[in-house]
């Protein structure tokens, strides 16, 4: 269950933006650090199982969404990039954007497919019979991605809904699109009639990649970029020129 957790002591007016500061900013608004910190603590309390981070490389990006609800009460709502422990729903944190029973229907038995492609693969000796099975696994692995793209149907906040193969068009959407932690937050607050009023993406776990533990960073251009620049559209957010470039036409 995803519910909002209210900051206390609220913060003044004064203490929140104008407007919805662009999730492609170096440096996260106050408010949103204040909500950050607060997750922060409870990742340091154990929030998420023991072992999340138990692997070398065990960092992920964590973000959250600073909301207004209908009452004007001001909270945040939670989110990881794509999955923890092999689970894209973990109480507390907003889930993915894309229906994940829908999902489950196609793609175990789509993976099942490409390991048995991959098995005959093996067994056969004769190249041009390999060639024609390897064109079939291409095709088989093509048509199981456009039925997972199918899955993503991302609505802005003037209405407009938009599949993923459309934002991306006409190149592929790149993989784990729309699986990051501001499209998710984005995502549910709209459904969850909540305005956005700061985000705040960080690191947490072990440093790898040139990310640190703890440190803010903005949403990444190749694949939030055209996400975000399709989802925002009819809110009011700094620095509009570039989201709206950000969109792939």
């Amino acid at each position: 269950m995803v519910c909002v957790t209210y900051l206390d002591p609220p913060p003044l007016p004064s203490e929140l933006p104008p407007r919805l500061p662009s999730p492609f900013a170096a440096t996260p608004h106050p408010v949103a650090r204040r909500a950050a910190k607060l997750l922060q603590l409870q990742l340091q309390a154990g929030v998420l199982p023991d072992d999340t981070f138990a692997c070398k490389r065990g960092g992920k990006m964590f973000g959250v969404l600073v909301v207004a609800d209908a009452e004007g009460r001001t909270g945040f709502i939670k989110s990881f990039s794509g999955m923890v422990q092999k689970s894209w729903h973990i109480d507390g944190f907003v889930g993915p954007v894309f229906d994940v029973a829908a999902r489950d229907a196609v793609w175990p038995a789509g993976l099942l497919a490409l390991a048995d492609f991959d098995r005959r693969l093996d067994e056969l000796t004769v190249q041009s019979d390999k060639q024609a099975l390897a064109r079939q696994k291409a095709d088989c692995s093509r048509h199981l991605l456009e039925q997972l793209f199918v899955g993503y149907q991302l609505q802005n906040a003037r209405g407009e809904i938009r599949s993923l193969r459309h934002i991306f068009a006409p190149q592929a959407p790149p993989g784990g699109a729309a699986d990051c932690a501001a499209p998710k937050l984005f995502n549910h607050a709209r459904m969850m009639r909540l305005r956005p009023l700061a985000l705040a993406e960080f690191w947490w776990g072990t440093s790898a990649g040139g990310r640190t533990c703890g440190a803010y960073y903005p949403a990444c251009n190749d694949k939030c970029g055209p996400v975000l620049g399709h989802m925002l559209q009819g809110l009011d957010v700094d620095d509009v020129d570039v989201l709206t470039s950000a969109l792939v036409t």
